[in-house]
């Protein structure tokens, strides 16, 4: 059977290769190399698509700073972080020692500034590029350290979609109609915020304008922030669109307007902000499980509303 299924996939990887070469040749060549690659993996990735994800099969990254190792890592690392470990890196401007003793070799450090500049963001996101890059997972997914995540939904979420074909997963930055411009051509992105994820095809398609070292250039290109410049490469340059999840929330101050959420449909999230305790939610007020002394960006309760057999959880 593994001689017959290997047949197989070389067989329709032949076949993919051979029908868009064919095509290139009947346009006159003028589909060009980004493009030719883009559907050589899509039908490749049709005829031998993985049919469940695991958690494994994603890298996540966190941009974070020196200054926030103690206060926003720290609860990170005390709700969804640490079980998440083996698959997250942090991409920081300084190592500390007490940190790097928790998190082992996945805080990495670069010299990219530690300030909100966009050279320094811009910096930063290129070094989260080059470790997806040299860790070879089916996707990358970019957050904040001001984010939670709720990995088995994440999983979930990514699961409805082919790592083989091109693939840019996250919240729109701005209301319907609304655009980032470039030179007065019109593109989206997902907002950093929230966090978004790339197949690892994409990812591939995107290099040239994102690895090692180039994202600032194209930052400075495109004369946007960093999540402003994914999009600007994915949404302008490679003519290919963010795929919309309300499932990933980003502050409830920017974006869009934010969704209605009940209490029970916490577990179906996601991502979330810090904040989530002061109105992302509409529809319910979301009653904390902390007072805000103990909790004052709603993460510790959130955290045991989703996990309430986690040790931090048994004093309430």
């Amino acid at each position: 059977m593994k001689i017959r299924r290997f047949g197989v996939r070389s067989f329709f990887a032949s076949v993919g290769f051979l029908s868009v070469l064919a095509c290139c040749i009947i346009a006159g060549g003028k589909l060009s190399w980004g493009n030719f690659i883009f559907q050589f993996h899509k039908l490749v990735g049709e005829a031998t698509r993985t049919p469940h994800l695991s958690f494994e099969d994603i890298l996540i990254t966190i941009k974070t700073s020196r200054k926030n190792h103690e206060g926003r890592i720290n609860l990170l690392l005390d709700t969804w972080l640490k079980p998440a470990l083996p698959q997250v890196y942090l991409i920081t401007d300084e190592l500390d020692n007490v940190t790097q003793e928790k998190t082992g070799d996945h805080l990495i450090g670069t010299s990219c500034g530690s300030t909100y500049h966009r050279d320094h963001l811009c910096c930063k996101t290129g070094a989260e590029f080059d470790v997806f890059f040299a860790k070879n997972q089916k996707w990358w997914c970019h957050f904040d350290d001001d984010n939670y995540v709720n990995t088995a939904r994440l999983v979930a979420l990514l699961d409805n979609f082919n790592s083989r074909e091109s693939f840019y997963v996250g919240k729109r930055s701005r209301y319907p109609g609304e655009y980032m411009d470039y030179k007065g051509h019109p593109y989206v992105f997902g907002t950093g915020g929230a966090g978004y994820c790339i197949s690892c095809v994409l990812a591939q398609l995107m290099a040239p304008k994102v690895s090692e070292g180039s994202f600032v250039k194209t930052c400075q290109e495109s004369n946007a922030a960093d999540d402003c410049s994914i999009g600007y490469i994915v949404n302008y340059l490679l003519k290919l669109p963010l795929t919309e999840s309300q499932l990933m929330h980003s502050s409830p101050y920017y974006g869009p307007e934010t969704p209605e959420i009940y209490k029970e449909d916490l577990p179906e999230q996601v991502s979330f902000h810090h904040g989530i305790n002061l109105g992302l939610f509409k529809n319910e007020t979301f009653e904390p499980l902390f007072n805000k002394t103990e909790d004052p960006t709603g993460f510790y309760s959130l955290h045991c509303i989703l996990h309430p057999e986690d040790k931090i959880c048994s004093s309430i």
